[in-house]
């Protein structure tokens, strides 16, 4: 009997066609799959089940109180009525496929689960600064629907200063995923709150989003690290945050980009191909920056004529305890607060490390 066994379990990997093999593998897959099946469902009912608890309360429990804790599943995202407990994101993402959309959340719960991006927020992050300066990100304000727009600018990437300061690739995905995290569960919760008239409310809420080309040379997908960083951000993006965008316009470029563009294409979704506008340098991609963002609310440092002022570097001691918040290194005009709302994330960050008796990590740029 031992033996039958064993040589049944044997019989599918080498693919004999015997109808007894057969019935017993498929059973055991279906039993597997099941099994599987009944995990992940476990999985998102849990999650279904802290939305509807946050939903029921008595509208008494602020963020602080939830200690900055948040699900992937929120109130007003769909979850709380689909009979899988699937977002609206998804099924959109997914065309109505509800199959593919469970498979795609069901991933998205796994990798948050890795990463504790539940907590995110409530985890201390002292290497903000340093991550914005390997990789400038920043939030400039909102668009002319009042989305808000964040700023990427990878031709700025500086992985030799990131070496030299303990920066690690995984550093920078997580610090962007921070932001991400910030944007939709308290910028965006709190827009929602200010009854203000953007496009979506914060758990369907999209961004507008602004890459910036320039200085982006073929050392960029030359580079192994570099190459892979950027697709690996690329991919992270599009599987776990689904539905985001609103627009994404890259900017500054270069005549070269279409090799790049197709080696990044296949990784996002048409949903997301669709809303992309590439630019280069001109007058015609300022006249597009302000029908977009609004005529004043067009960050200089994106303009094609735009000549960058270099203020003389002052030093700051590294890990200051003084109570006032650090000073942002001044010899680089990549890092300065680009906004109201940049700087409150920013602060948030700060308010998170005193709470926790901690600092932000600090340098001094030569």
């Amino acid at each position: 009997t031992t033996m039958k066994k064993k040589t049944a379990s044997y019989l599918k990997v080498k693919e004999v066609a015997d109808l007894t093999t057969i019935i017993s593998s498929d059973n055991d897959k279906k039993d597997n799959n099941d099994q599987e099946n009944n995990d992940n469902k476990e999985e998102i009912q849990q999650q279904q089940t802290e939305v509807n608890n946050n939903n029921n309360n008595d509208g008494s429990s602020s963020v602080e109180e939830e200690e900055f804790v948040f699900a992937a599943s929120t109130v007003g995202d769909g979850s709380e009525k689909d009979p899988d407990g699937l977002p609206d994101r998804y099924l959109r993402m997914a065309k109505g496929d509800r199959v593919k959309a469970k498979k795609a959340f069901q991933n998205t719960l796994k990798w948050r689960k890795k990463h504790d991006v539940d907590a995110i927020l409530k985890r201390t992050h002292s290497k903000f600064d340093l991550c914005r300066r390997v990789f400038p990100v920043y939030i400039s304000g909102r668009d002319e629907k009042n989305n808000v727009v964040v700023v990427q600018r990878p031709g700025f990437i500086d992985f030799t200063f990131g070496k030299a300061h303990n920066i690690t690739r995984q550093d920078l995905l997580m610090h962007y995923v921070y932001m991400c995290e910030y944007l939709w569960n308290i910028l965006e919760a709190s827009n929602d709150n200010n009854n203000n008239n953007s496009s979506s409310s914060s758990s369907n809420g999209v961004m507008t989003t602004i890459i910036d080309m320039k200085k982006i040379g073929w050392s960029l997908f030359a580079d192994k690290d570099k190459r892979q960083f950027v697709m690996t951000f690329v991919g992270m993006m599009s599987e776990h945050y689904p539905q985001r965008s609103h627009k994404t316009l890259i900017i500054n470029v270069p005549h070269w980009s279409n090799i790049p563009w197709q080696a990044v294409r296949p990784m996002l979704r048409e949903s997301t191909r669709k809303k992309i506008q590439l630019l280069s340098s001109s007058k015609r991609q300022d006249k597009i920056l302000r029908s977009v963002l609004g005529e004043d609310n067009v960050p200089p440092e994106l303009l094609h004529n735009y000549k960058p002022h270099n203020p003389t570097p002052k030093k700051h001691t590294t890990n200051d305890t003084s109570s006032s918040p650090p000073p942002l290194p001044s010899s680089s005009s990549l890092l300065l607060i680009k906004s109201d709302l940049d700087n409150d994330l920013r602060q948030f960050c700060l308010n998170r490390l005193e709470s926790a008796g901690e600092t932000m990590l600090t340098y001094t740029e030569e």
